[in-house]
């Protein structure tokens, strides 16, 4: 079906023949290849499959191209699932996951005390400063 219909499945290992047979028949959507926005989710609290399906619930549509049966959709590996999930919802699925991201290490900077702290001063030189990078200067606010 891959090769033939161009269909994004996941591997022999993980499909079932009943998921097959719903994508040959209609009953489920085939992604075709094209259309795969590959994402990699890492494997960080609050981003575990389950995670990933509970926020994908808000979008019914996803439901159209994974699995029925629940237990089928267990057995798929993370990173296609989170690549079904980015290919169909996009950038608020990436955005929620950047959010979990943001929350992890702002919890494990607080628990391990990584945080520090900058002078007032020393903060509004860095502010002035031309030589530090645009992209980077909003990581000096997280020290006041």
């Amino acid at each position: 079906m891959t090769a033939e219909v161009h269909a994004y499945i996941s591997s022999f290992e993980t499909v079932t023949i009943f998921h097959l047979k719903d994508l040959a028949s209609g009953k489920k959507k085939i992604l075709k290849t094209e259309n795969v926005k590959y994402y990699e989710a890492p494997h960080y609290d609050g981003i575990s499959i389950d995670d990933m399906l509970r926020f994908a619930k808000t979008y019914p549509e996803v439901r159209q191209y994974l699995p029925a049966e629940k237990r089928e959709v267990k057995k798929l590996p993370r990173d296609y699932i989170s690549t079904v999930l980015y290919s169909i919802i996009g950038t608020p699925f990436a955005a929620w996951v950047e959010r979990r991201i943001e929350d992890r290490n702002e919890k494990i900077a607080e628990e391990q005390d990584l945080n520090a702290e900058l002078d007032p001063d020393v903060y509004a030189a860095y502010a002035k400063s031309s030589s530090i990078s645009g992209k980077h200067a909003s990581i000096f606010s997280h020290f006041l």
